[in-house]
């Protein structure tokens, strides 16, 4: 029965440490390992369409960071990194999402269309609030986006 409680014990902590981790910016002491339990969540996805939307929910977070890094007058190299890594994330929920759809798994082009018109409502408010590279990489994060939905037949 120890065994038990301390293992229930040690949960909870995991747990309240991953919440913990959860609201960590680019900047913050615990932001690797809140990518890290990203990445770990990634890995366990069973599927490429699994995959591809754990991916998007990761570029979604990258929005919302950067957001708030703005919010915060953050120093613009973070807020170029969550940009960044927004885009770069984007792009592989896309080829994985391709992936999926020539395998039949899951309704891709109705992901990309709503992840798309989601991104775009997040990032577009944005871009007026940034400055320098982060600006341009926002507007350009824009374009590609709305390439991605016009490929996918959702605008």
């Amino acid at each position: 029965m120890r065994h038990a409680g301390l293992i229930s014990a040690v949960g909870a902590v995991l747990i309240a440490f991953v919440q913990l981790t959860a609201s960590a910016l680019p900047g913050d002491t615990l932001y690797g390992v809140k990518r890290a339990a990203e990445a770990t969540w990634l890995d366990l996805s069973g599927d490429e369409f699994r995959r591809a939307e754990r991916t998007i929910d990761a570029a979604s977070t990258r929005a919302r960071e950067a957001e708030e890094l703005a919010r915060s007058q953050a120093d613009e190299q973070l807020i170029s990194r969550a940009l960044d890594d927004m885009e770069q994330q984007t792009k592989a929920a896309v080829e994985l999402l391709t992936k999926a759809e020539s395998g039949g798994d899951g309704d891709s082009a109705k992901v990309l269309d709503e992840f798309t018109t989601h991104q775009r409502r997040r990032v577009a408010p944005l871009v007026p609030r940034l400055r320098g590279d982060s600006r341009e990489r926002a507007a350009g994060y824009l374009k590609m986006i709305e390439g991605v939905r016009a490929s996918a037949g959702g605008g």
